[in-house]
């Protein structure tokens, strides 16, 4: 079941799923030695293999943290100015293991980069312009491939190759991004479109890649802060009229749920408008904590395991993968070859954490909540059976609230929920 669990003082953050944890390590022999080399040069060595067999280790001893708001590179009378990367780091999601991810920070702040990001907080009317910078290199300014494998069969970026051929090798160049704030409104140049992602400006590209997106050029003369694009980022801007509860992520072609589960989410709270609550609706909260509910599941040396019908020692049925000739004769197989539909993880997380705590005060809290896993969903309840007031969903308040005891939230779902534990035991 997957439930919110409050044990006296303490809530605690319960999602129990499914059993089984994969030991192999995704993207073989030549994944392992590139990371080798790039854990070498840019991350801390990992901890040696540790056991999997239990999950309940790792439940309830983690305090949960809350995202802390993304600090600004400068601001006017005019608008809010923010530079956010995406680099290489590493994040303590299991206690004691330092597990590799791909995060958003504040390029002038660099104690931001966090799984899940800094949440970017937006006063209504206020424009917002953002810097996004692809900075996913080592330290030596070499580009970082990624934590999992690309199945280059798929529609995708693909910066090395623009023919749409059955490319059975897996891809290991540089990665592109591209950020979409989910939920918003805004032209599009500005809107993270899949076509326009951007390289980060790495010295060992080779000369024959695509830097650029297809779109990317085209959005970047549209654009009215098109002069301050690089090579290796674009700028845009964002503004809001409505109070929302909304979130940005990864966006480009092909390769979206890898980007997002290597780390590239955070939330994006605008607030003030229209859909704010009014005097005689709104209750006094004494806390409150956006959560970010997603699934994962480990290898043995702690970093993240991503399904790939290759190398997957449970595949037990051998069928033919992309360009291999069909039992039937009628042509080459179109069974991409790493590929899989859909992602459930068995280690849930919230926050970066799995299954944390948070010691809570009688009082009301407050609870934005996002289910941001690939393909779960979740149903949320209390263990004591509390009941929960649902005050506002993926874009706004509700035009009336409602008590609950349950919410289902499908993936990219959000809700705003308060807890009254004014009665909660001391």
């Amino acid at each position: 079941r997957k439930r919110l669990k409050m044990w006296q003082r303490c809530l605690l953050f319960v999602f129990l799923v499914g059993q089984g944890l994969a030991q192999q390590t995704p993207g073989g022999e030549v994944y392992d030695q590139i990371w080798g080399n790039v854990r070498q040069s840019c991350l801390p060595d990992l901890q040696s293999t540790f056991d999997l067999s239990d999950l309940s280790q790792w439940q309830y001893v983690q305090e949960l943290p809350i995202p802390p708001p993304m600090p600004k590179t400068s601001s006017n009378s005019h608008f809010d100015y923010y530079e956010v990367a995406a680099s290489p780091s590493t994040a303590e999601i299991l206690p004691g293991v330092e597990t590799p991810v791909f995060v958003y920070g504040s390029k002038n702040h660099r104690g931001t980069f966090t799984y899940p990001a800094h949440t970017i907080v937006q006063p209504a009317d206020r424009l917002v312009k953002i810097k996004w910078i692809n900075e996913l290199v080592d330290r030596n300014g070499n580009f970082v491939p990624h934590l999992f494998p690309i199945d280059q069969t798929l529609h995708w970026a693909n910066p090395g190759c623009d023919e749409r051929e059955c490319l059975k090798e897996t891809y290991y160049g540089p990665v592109p991004i591209s950020v979409h704030m989910h939920g918003g409104n805004t032209t599009e140049e500005s809107d993270g479109h899949p076509d326009a992602w951007f390289l980060p400006d790495a010295d060992n590209i080779p000369d024959d890649f695509a830097r650029h997106g297809p779109l990317y050029e085209h959005f970047r003369e549209e654009s009215p802060f098109g002069d301050e694009w690089t090579e290796d980022s674009l700028v845009a801007d964002y503004i809001e009229i409505h109070q929302a509860h909304i979130w940005y992520h990864d966006h480009t072609v092909g390769i979206t749920r890898l980007n997002v589960h290597a780390g590239m989410v955070g939330l994006w709270e605008v607030a003030g408008g229209l859909g704010s609550l009014d005097g005689e609706r709104l209750v006094p909260v004494d806390c409150e904590g956006p959560l970010v509910i997603q699934d994962r599941t480990f290898n043995a040396d702690g970093t993240t395991f991503f399904p790939n019908r290759q190398k997957d020692a449970r595949r037990t049925i051998n069928y033919p993968l992309c360009g291999e000739p069909t039992c039937n004769g009628l042509g080459p197989s179109d069974v991409p070859p790493i590929w899989v539909p859909g992602y459930l993880g068995d280690v849930n997380t919230v926050n970066g954490k799995a299954w944390p705590y948070m010691n809570v005060k009688r009082g009301c809290y407050q609870f934005p909540i996002l289910n941001g896993a690939l393909a779960r969903t979740y149903n949320l309840s209390l263990s004591d059976r509390r009941k929960m007031r649902v005050i506002g969903s993926d874009h706004s308040f509700l035009s009336q609230d409602t008590w609950v005891d349950w919410i289902f939230l499908m993936n990219a779902e959000r809700t705003i929920i308060q807890i009254d534990f004014s009665d909660a035991a001391p």
